[in-house]
């Protein structure tokens, strides 16, 4: 007898994979079954149609597993228009739920409309209870409902879609008119939260739109409500009606447990909201190259006591309320324009039980013009204008002024330290002369702002890190035209007379070739260029597992290999000389192995290497034998004639695989189905003195 280590066991189980072709609501539940049986990872492929849950009258579309396999439902067209699955306003549309926690489900190119979730009031489109991906879906529509039955479980909760203590990932979808916390009898309303999705867990939005849903009562998200970690790029959130469009608990839901997950928003609009842009609780706040404007309340709460504030090269314009207030132990706010806010109120110190040292804001470069309200700051406010605002600017705590535009007589009589240094004011250096926030030809804001490489400018940071925050925001005004034009920065957010910044940073691209299958290597080609008079001083690689690893600056290229399907990304960052940084990744999708493919490479392994299959040698075969062996693939003989229905030899084995006559067959209890539907071979007899394989699991 024969025996191979379990490595082999990656190679035939993780690697199959079944592929679901379904044209009815009867055939897609079927589908959904098997699926959870199988043992493997699947594909579900959905014609053209609509699948209603109404239809033989089921209800909701479910898919329950509890072993760890991802699964894709997708449209067989690329338009999610022309797949749709519908409520018909009855029920919760789909859910999803796998008891193992580690797999993922992929929504793709669907439309799911027309839920209405009255009976768990956990998502009115979707519910998942794992990782899942929507891509290039539509959720519209659908209405998680409330019930006052029993005041204790009243509320309701993701509109669109509820994700139970697990991660998603949104792109290039639009999660749209959907509600929280109505009454089914629209009698009343209860409170609602996460009226497009609410998450127990992680949420990534990219090229996505999450616009025009709504919760009732006086609950929060009427776009997001998130306890964990949000990270939103290239998205709008728009038009969503209730407190808070995005609502960032910071806190687990079930253990009250503080867990300080970040907020980033990055190249994305969040505008036109009742309420609040965003309410952040506990974690750090980032915005970058983004608009938050017309905002019937704050543009940004935050409750970030300890935490970090950064806003950079953004516009906050037209918010009912502050711009934004945070309660921060650091700030950094650069390159902003701030204009016609009700109020400013970037309040950036806590309360008396959290004083901190203002001397870690840093306020520069930024335009406060026409709002109505108190600027609270501290910290170093450099190359700023005030300007036109209905506001006082006090201050928390010591302070220096550097280069301002802005009148004394609006700044309020304090205790604190300020100091105030080459600050310009319209009574002596005459009208800032401004057309639509940009600087006029005769302002005298221009050139007289404090360079970056100033000594004095350099000496308020107390690290490196800090500096470089700054310094890399203020490479370009707001509108990315170069930061420095004749030699001297100018004061506010836009740079006069100024042109696109085409930048010096490094060129760099990343190509791949190579079979994108499992176990297969790919080779990527990697190719940067620097300024003539600099030289790469670092080069950091990620080749897929979300690390980078320090390489070599001469290579050019490099390969790897994935265990598991699904989509995998690689980074590549480079430093020049001259501390200029680009990073840039490739995303791809590495596919599963055939089943004819996973037979081959599992048997290359054990032809050319056989010592890697721990392959050894032993006698008397034997039921208890069989029942006693581990888990994992074992390489057996027979010295007579086994018949596989007539034995319960085989009764305690996952898989028995036999070749013969230049083909495989195979034999399994429990994966019959699944044998018959890959089209192999069923294994009935074993011959005299043949040899096979069995998975024990």
């Amino acid at each position: 007898m024969k025996k191979i280590t379990l490595g082999l066991l990656f190679v035939v189980t993780s690697l199959l994979s079944q592929t679901f072709n379904v044209a009815t609501s009867i055939e897609f539940r079927q589908a959904l079954e098997n699926s959870a049986l199988n043992g493997e990872d699947d594909s579900i492929i959905l014609a053209e149609g609509t699948y209603a849950i109404t239809d033989n009258n089921l209800g909701t579309f479910e898919f329950n597993n509890s072993e760890d396999y991802d699964l894709i439902i997708e449209s067989q067209e690329s338009k999610n228009s022309l797949v749709v699955l519908n409520g018909d306003n009855s029920n919760l549309v789909i859910s999803l739920k796998n008891t193992s926690g580690i797999s993922t489900t992929t929504l793709k190119n669907i439309t799911i409309i027309n839920g209405a979730n009255d009976s768990t009031r956990k998502g009115g489109g979707v519910y998942s209870n794992h990782n899942l991906v929507i891509e290039d879906c539509n959720i519209s529509k659908n209405i998680a409902y409330g019930d006052i039955v029993n005041s204790s479980y009243s509320n309701a909760y993701g509109g669109g879609v509820y994700i139970d203590s697990a991660n998603l990932k949104v792109i290039n979808s639009d999660i749209s008119n959907n509600i929280a916390g109505i009454r089914k009898e629209y009698t009343s309303t209860v409170d609602g939260s996460g009226g497009g999705v609410y998450i127990v867990g992680n949420i990534e939005v990219l090229n996505s739109s999450i616009s025009d849903n709504n919760i009732t009562g006086s609950a929060n998200g009427s776009a997001i409500y998130i306890t964990k970690e949000a990270n939103i790029d290239n998205s709008s959130i728009m038009n969503n009606d209730g407190n808070y469009a995005i609502y960032a608990r910071g806190y687990d839901t079930y253990t009250n447990v503080a867990n300080n997950a970040p907020i980033l928003i990055y190249h994305s609009k969040i505008n036109n909201n009742f309420g609040n842009g965003i309410s952040v609780y506990g974690g750090n706040i980032t915005v970058e190259n983004s608009e938050i404007s017309y905002n019937d309340g704050a543009g940004i709460k935050g409750y970030t006591s300890k935490r970090t504030l950064t806003i950079l090269n953004s516009i906050f314009s037209h918010n009912e309320d502050a711009a934004f207030s945070a309660d921060s132990k650091y700030a950094y706010i650069v390159n902003n324009i701030i204009d016609n806010n009700g109020q400013i109120g970037n309040k950036m110190i806590g309360n008396s039980d959290y004083w901190y040292d203002g001397q870690n804001f840093f306020i520069i470069n930024n335009s406060f013009i026409n709002n109505n309200g108190e600027i609270r700051t501290s910290g170093f406010f450099i190359n700023n204008i005030i300007e036109g605002n209905e506001t006082i600017l006090s201050f928390t705590d010591n302070a220096t002024l550097y280069n301002n535009f802005i009148d004394y007589t609006k700044i309020k009589d304090t205790s604190w330290t300020v100091v105030k240094k080459n600050n310009l004011q319209e009574v002596i250096n005459g009208s800032l002369n401004l057309d639509n926030n940009s600087l006029l030809a005769s302002s005298p804001a221009i050139d007289t702002g404090l360079n970056l490489d100033d000594s004095t400018f350099l000496d308020i940071f107390s690290s490196f890190s800090q500096s470089q925050i700054v310094i890399d925001a203020l490479k370009t005004d707001i509108y990315e035209n170069n930061r420095i034009f004749n030699y001297t920065i100018d004061i506010g957010a836009i740079e006069y007379g100024s042109s696109l910044y085409t930048g010096t940073i490094p060129k760099l691209s990343i190509s791949t070739t190579g079979d994108t299958k499992v176990y297969s290597y790919l080779n990527f080609n990697i190719n940067i260029s620097v300024e003539s008079d600099r030289t790469i001083t670092e080069l950091l690689i990620d080749s897929g597992d979300g690390a980078y690893i320090s390489s070599e600056t001469n290579i050019t290229s490099f390969s790897s290999s994935f265990l598991t399907a699904g989509e995998k990304t690689v980074r590549v960052k480079v430093t020049d000389s001259e501390n200029e940084t680009n990073e840039q990744s490739l995303s791809f999708i590495v596919y599963d192995l055939t089943t004819q493919e996973a037979i081959e490479y599992g048997k290359d392994i054990c032809i050319n290497e056989p010592s890697n299959c721990g392959i050894s040698s032993s006698a008397n075969l034997t039921k208890n034998y069989v029942d006693s062996l581990q888990e994992g693939w074992h390489l057996l003989g027979t010295s007579s004639e086994i018949i596989t229905t007539d034995t319960d030899l085989f009764n305690t084995s996952k898989l028995v695989w036999h070749y013969t006559n230049g083909q495989w067959y195979a034999y399994s209890m429990t994966l019959s189905n699944a044998i018959e539907n890959a089209k192999i071979n069923t294994l009935e007899n074993i011959p005299q003195n043949g040899g096979f394989w069995i998975l024990k699991e």
